[in-house]
C-alpha cells in the first residue's frame, strides 16, 4: 500500500488510533503507522492491520495488542489512583 492509501482511509485528517490525538501529516517525526495485530504476534503488513498513532503512543505499545495494551495502561492508572471504567 501506499502513502496516498493511508490518508484515503483516514480521510486526509487523521486522529491517533490509541489517544485521539490529532496528527500532523505534515510532520512525519511526529506520527508512526502501527500494527494493530502485532508482526512479532502472527500481524501481517496489511493495510487493514496498520493505524496511525503519535510516535509516543507507538512507542508506549511497543509489541502489545490492543487488548495488552489496554490492559497495561489500566494498571498504571490504577496504580496511580485512577479509577478505571470500561468505555463502552
Amino acid at each position: 500500500f501506499t502513502v496516498s492509501d493511508i490518508l484515503d482511509m483516514h480521510n486526509n485528517n487523521p486522529n491517533c488510533a490509541l489517544t485521539g490525538d490529532k496528527i500532523d501529516l505534515n510532520d512525519t517525526r511526529s506520527w508512526h503507522l502501527d500494527h494493530i495485530i502485532p508482526v512479532s504476534k502472527g500481524g501481517d503488513d496489511s493495510l487493514l492491520n496498520c493505524q496511525i498513532t503519535t510516535r509516543a503512543a507507538n512507542m508506549a505499545k511497543g509489541d502489545m495488542s490492543m487488548d495488552e495494551f489496554i490492559s497495561f495502561c489500566s494498571k498504571v492508572l490504577i496504580h496511580h489512583g485512577y479509577t478505571v471504567t470500561n468505555g463502552t
